[in-house]
């Protein structure tokens, strides 16, 4: 059993000065020049608390239950946003000064069990997290001005599964893969006060849409090959490592539509061969062997849509030295 009391006290005083649009600040007429005194300050307290009961029937099996929750502290929006005429919020809204703290309840049951003498080890963990008041960054200037803000958006529900399986199939060779499913939706729908009434971030349609950058299921698989002959030790090693399709943001408002883009799945492999003596080992290695362009994200913030992708493939040699000690 445990539990954490916190206290944080957040400062901001300043000014903040900008031009948008204009070479001289004073040549401008607002909005377009802006001049701005602050005295910020915000107070975070209270606790979170923790309890795990864990227990081991036999040797070689522990289950267990956990209850935890964890925090994020609020901030300030330290910058002033120019709405455009053209926006659909222009004299509705105005970028919120502060945003407040978010947190995460977390419920789960677990295991760890080795069997067959040892040879096989299978851990994992079912479990619920409650997400509330996911701290959201907003940056859309065609919406919300020439300013980037963070406010607190949507609770979510998180249901997974993951788990963790090593395999000695012989004393040469080893088995490892790890995976997860998750099930994330949006459960309530968050607004903002704005100057003439509430401004939703997102419609009725977004109720049970899963968190961005939240695949359903991601897994990896690895075999490694180990064979001494003479004083060396010899190693070939292969994986390949998947991951599902998921979304780039949460925010459904954008200049040419929702930029919730969905990323596609996808799939990578990695081999590597070395040899070790004592404390020295070289490897050859490939990543990424099929030349994959994963999309890792997808934004359509500086109105053109930009995608990040993965490393390309990439072929290498290796050399280390372990001070203290012979290989293993």
């Amino acid at each position: 059993l445990g539990s954490r009391f916190f206290r944080f006290d957040n400062y901001l005083q300043g000014q903040s000065d900008s031009a948008y649009g204009c070479r001289n600040i004073d040549l401008c007429a607002p909005p377009a020049g802006i001049f701005k005194m602050f005295n910020l300050n915000q107070i975070n307290t209270g606790n979170k608390n923790k309890a795990t009961l864990s227990y081991k029937p036999i040797d070689t099996v522990m289950v267990y239950a956990t209850y935890s929750e964890g925090f994020r502290p609020g901030g300030f929006n330290n910058g002033t946003g120019i709405l455009s005429p053209t926006s659909p919020l222009y004299g509705k809204f105005s970028p919120p000064t502060f945003y407040s703290s978010d947190s995460l309840k977390n419920y789960e049951i677990g295991w760890k069990t080795q069997w067959f003498d040892r040879r096989l080890q299978f851990d994992g963990a079912l479990y619920q997290e409650r997400w509330s008041g996911v701290q959201l960054e907003i940056n859309d200037p065609s919406v919300y001005g020439n300013f980037g803000f963070t406010t607190n958006g949507p609770t979510y529900r998180v249901r997974g599964i993951e788990g963790n399986v090593m395999l000695r199939v012989t004393d040469q060779l080893t088995l490892n893969s790890s995976f997860a499913w998750n099930k994330s939706e949006q459960i309530n729908l968050p607004s903002l006060q704005g100057a003439t009434g509430i401004v939703d971030l997102f419609p009725t349609e977004g109720l049970g849409s899963p968190l961005s950058n939240a695949p359903p299921f991601q897994g990896n698989i690895r075999a490694r090959y180990e064979m001494p002959i003479a004083s060396y030790t010899w190693h070939a090693q292969v994986g390949a490592q998947h991951t599902d399709h998921s979304y780039a943001d949460v925010v459904t408002q954008g200049v040419d539509g929702p930029p919730n883009y969905q990323l596609a799945p996808y799939t990578t492999y990695d081999a590597s061969l070395g040899v070790a003596k004592d404390a020295w080992i070289a490897e050859f290695f490939g990543q990424n062997l099929s030349d994959t362009r994963a999309q890792l994200f997808i934004s359509n913030a500086q109105f053109v849509q930009l995608t990040t992708v993965n490393r390309p493939r990439v072929l290498g040699v290796r050399f280390s030295y372990k001070f203290g000690g012979g290989a293993t």
